[in-house]
């Protein structure tokens, strides 16, 4: 019951702030059109350097680095905690 009002108030509040954002009709065809070319390009160079492998390494790397920084984030917090971290 008291769960319902909090998730029924963060409803509310996510509704009002979805509402003021302006409705976009989407990328112009310009856009569209620039990156099916730059896609074109990639796949020519797909032939001499694996670009694929490369977004897969990217990626992984980037899940580490964010991992990392949400374990930091969280020993930060808990550190406040009185009986946990030794702050207070």
């Amino acid at each position: 019951m008291i769960f319902t009002a909090f998730v029924s108030f963060a409803s509310f509040i996510l509704s009002i702030i979805v509402g003021i954002l302006p409705a976009g009709s989407g990328f112009p065809p310009q856009i569209a059109a620039a990156f099916s070319t730059f896609g074109g390009y990639v796949q020519t160079l797909s032939t001499i350097f694996p670009v694929g492998t490369l977004f897969t390494v990217l990626v992984i790397l980037f899940s580490v680095d964010i991992a990392i920084f949400g374990f930091k984030t969280f020993k930060w917090l808990i550190s406040f905690v009185p009986f946990v971290g030794g702050r207070g």
